[in-house]
């Protein structure tokens, strides 16, 4: 639909936007349960946890529906989110008619998740592993690992064999760059953390707009936030325009970086910065959609400007800034690194092992998931996030 208004007039996207990120917020608030305007991770995070991994389809397909419509419209998120909570969601309800209980319950939730994550990534062992260990800012319920890791297979099979579903491009074929390249892991990992820390600032300082701006307006809230959903769409749709490539989920510039075909309207760094302010203007301010496809365009523009500055294979380069991203803001370092070999083979994945262990370090427990608790004993991050 976006397509065929934009071929008779650009401009349209200044108005398609906007009545994008209106109606997700309408859609959120009014059909979904849980009237809480949160992601489809921090959705299944918090149903883990709370509910025992209970997800109900009203949920399910509402919030599925209002990120379709965000990103579909030009929005800029990550299509990971309608993918992954409603292959939560379909395994909740898969449980609520085959009756199990406990661990199983869960289980069947972290399976459905990680299934629905490799349709969009294509990587079945990193996500299953991000559907395990994204639940804590520190370990995982690792426990469901291989029960969501056959899932993620079934789901790659049926994806790449039936439905021919293409992905991110894998890179095996690099040589060693030389030991000279542990130093730029090691400084591009402390670079992508510092960027990590950026996103992650950013996407709070919009929350804490919105609590204030609710606590303090109270009745009047909802039009003051109709209006600035208006705004903030029309801010994306001028960048539409102009930085067409950090709009939407920015997986064609991701593939375009490494496979090294990328023409860019501007400097990758510059687009990195660009999506941090899309994002978050996206998903704080009405539209619906997924954190983890931004933090791996945010990963591979840093990565690719890091390569390009220093002369280095950009492939490389690129999967060490996308690992870095993923544990720095997800808290996910196990996952970052396989999600670095199964893009680029062993010699990347050790890379990846060595910069996803260093960004984690140094943002210590600072995460992207406003939802997500320390570790298993902390419950008030959740409480104090469903406060408001």
């Amino acid at each position: 639909m976006r397509e065929i208004v934009l071929e008779k007039n650009e401009y349209a996207i200044l108005a398609i936007i906007p009545l994008a990120l209106i109606a997700s917020y309408f859609i959120e608030i009014e059909i979904s349960s849980i009237k809480r305007h949160i992601g489809g991770t921090e959705l299944v995070i918090y149903s883990y946890i709370k509910h025992g991994g209970r997800i109900s389809l009203r949920d399910t397909v509402s919030r599925a529906t209002a990120s379709a419509l965000t990103i579909g419209m030009g929005g800029s998120a990550g299509m990971e989110a309608p993918s992954f909570l409603l292959g939560g969601g379909v395994s909740s309800a898969m449980w609520k008619l085959l009756a199990w209980t406990g661990i199983d319950r869960r289980t069947a939730l972290l399976s459905g998740a990680a299934a629905g994550l490799t349709l969009i990534i294509g990587t079945p062992i990193a996500s299953a592993a991000y559907a395990c260990e994204v639940l804590y800012r520190k370990g995982g319920e690792w426990r469901s690992f291989i029960d969501a890791l056959i899932s993620s297979l079934t789901s790659f099979a049926i994806a790449k064999y039936l439905l021919h579903i293409s992905w991110i491009p894998r890179v095996w074929d690099m040589s060693f760059p030389g030991l000279s390249y542990f130093f730029h892991a090691i400084l591009l990992s402390l670079i992508s953390s510092f960027v990590a820390l950026l996103f992650i600032a950013s996407m709070r300082s919009g929350r804490i707009i919105n609590e204030v701006l609710s606590r303090k307006l109270k009745g009047r809230y909802r039009y003051v936030y109709l209006l600035l959903s208006a705004l903030s769409g029309a801010l994306i749709g001028f960048g539409f325009i102009f930085f067409p490539e950090a709009t939407g989920d920015g997986k064609k510039a991701i593939e375009e970086a490494i496979l090294g075909v990328s023409s860019f309207s501007a400097s990758p760094f510059y687009l990195a910065i660009m999506k941090i302010i899309f994002v978050t203007l996206t998903l704080n301010f009405g539209g619906s959609g997924g954190l983890f496809v931004p933090q791996v365009f945010i990963g591979s523009m840093v990565g690719l400007s890091y390569a390009s500055f220093f002369n280095l294979p950009p492939s490389l380069s690129i999967i060490v800034g996308i690992s870095s991203l993923l544990s720095a803001c997800s808290k996910t370092p196990i996952a970052a690194a396989l999600f670095g070999f199964e893009l680029g083979g062993p010699i990347a994945g050790g890379f990846a092992l060595l910069s996803s262990s260093i960004s984690y370090g140094v943002t210590y427990f600072t995460s992207i998931y406003s939802v997500q608790p320390r570790d298993r004993k902390d419950e008030r991050t959740l409480s104090q996030a469903f406060s408001h």
